[in-house]
């Protein structure tokens, strides 16, 4: 049933997807896929509001970027509008995508708290759906292993018993099989979130209340622990409130945003205080401050080298040096609100998203070309790691989806 409201609604979707007709310079050389959330006015109230309407799982051909106008050939829909989508995460052979979503699993017409929010995996290249996870709770934020066999992901569970499952109850990190069964509860407590795998599968990065922090107070530390739930370790200190870790390529660092009692008053929050992107070595220490951060990012982004952070602050797209503090590169100017950079594998590109819409710029700086319209609002852009000898994509859209823009609807 769900691969036929794919086909369906894909055509219907596809017919929105019209870049205007005004020439883009373009951006050459860039290739690979890159998977993303895309939201529309599926409650037909004429406004596009991601709080309210649903999200579809979409994958675009980065290369179109050479020819902006091109990119409404090489869009495919992979999910219904039916469902509501977020947090695509790329296979580390880019193979699969997992996501997380509802379905109006109650039957009452809208998908809402009631429905709970469940894994799935995606392969682009036969279309084919594997349902992860299947539990009354909110599992998200799905994280490979490195050999693919395994994710890691949070999860929330009816903790206060009010028979609803929300952001009251207390989440914690999971793992299961990729292809479902085997789920572990591998950290709970107060609060437990974000968890990543590191690129050599021994460990999880995740979020956590500090164990040192002082009474009454929610800061929150990074901590290690095994996918089999043992030698779990804090390695960041009450001194701060630290949160969005991201493993570096080589697994030997992790970047992260941190906030400090900048202002004195004798607390650390977010939304008063200055927060910064900043790494530490997978034991503690080494900690470096980098720079300037918005406090919530989406996500940070590392350069396939390690070399260089990607990130946002004050709309802007920066990268840093990951070893130099400040040594920042401002990437975008006036016009943008950025958020949620991935690099390309190869280096040579990032992709982000402003104002709704899905962006490509040179890593070293040049112009951001639109590739996606300004009808629908696209977020949480992932660029598969994988790319095959010459350059292309290693995965195609499936056969059975339509990829072109039908005929007579622009």
């Amino acid at each position: 049933m769900r691969h036929l409201l794919v086909l369906l609604t894909c055509a219907l979707l596809l017919s929105l997807f019209a870049l205007p007709a005004v020439a883009q310079e373009g951006v050459d050389g860039v290739s690979g896929l890159i998977a993303f959330i895309a939201y529309t006015d599926t409650n037909d109230n004429g406004v596009i509001e991601p709080v309210s309407d649903n999200g579809s799982l979409w994958v675009i051909d980065a290369a179109c970027a050479a020819e902006p106008e091109t990119c409404s050939q090489v869009t495919v829909t992979l999910t219904a509008p039916d469902s509501d989508e977020r947090d695509p995460a790329w296979s580390p052979d880019g193979t699969r995508i997992a996501y997380a979503s509802h379905t109006d699993l109650d039957g009452n017409g809208v998908i809402d708290k009631r429905d709970f929010l469940n894994l799935y995996t995606f392969t682009p290249a036969d279309g084919s759906i594997t349902r992860v996870t299947n539990s009354f709770t909110l599992d998200q934020r799905p994280s490979w292993s490195s050999d693919g066999q395994r994710m890691t992901f949070q999860s929330t569970a009816d903790t206060n018993g009010d028979a609803f499952v929300t952001f009251a109850d207390l989440p914690a990190v999971n793992v299961i099989n990729a292809g479902g069964g085997g789920r572990t509860l591998v950290a709970s407590g107060v609060y437990s979130v974000t968890p990543a795998w590191s690129p050599d599968g021994t460990v999880l990065a995740y979020v956590a209340f500090a164990e040192d922090a002082l009474a009454g107070t929610f800061v929150t530390s990074l901590f290690l622990i095994g996918p089999d739930g043992g030698g779990r370790a804090q390695i960041t200190g009450a001194g701060s409130m630290d949160r969005t870790p991201v493993w570096s390529p080589d697994g030997t660092r992790i970047a992260f945003v941190t906030t400090t009692d900048t202002n004195g008053d004798g607390v650390i929050d977010p939304l008063t205080d200055n927060s910064s992107v900043a790494v530490t070595s997978r034991d503690g220490g080494g900690l470096l401050t980098l720079a300037a951060s918005d406090p919530f990012p989406e996500t940070l982004a590392w350069s396939p080298d390690g070399a260089r952070i990607a990130y946002v602050y004050q709309g802007q797209l920066y990268t840093v040096d990951s070893t130099l503090a400040g040594s920042t590169v401002q990437l975008t100017g006036e016009g943008f609100d950025a958020e949620s950079p991935t690099w390309s594998p190869d280096g040579r590109a990032i992709a982000f998203t402003s104002g709704g819409r899905l962006y490509v710029i040179p890593a070293d700086g040049g112009t951001a070309v639109a590739i996606t319209p300004a009808d629908f609002v696209v977020a949480q852009p992932r660029w598969s790691p994988a790319v095959s000898e010459d350059g292309g994509p290693t995965i195609q859209p499936p056969e059975n989806l339509p990829t072109e823009t039908p005929a007579g609807t622009g």
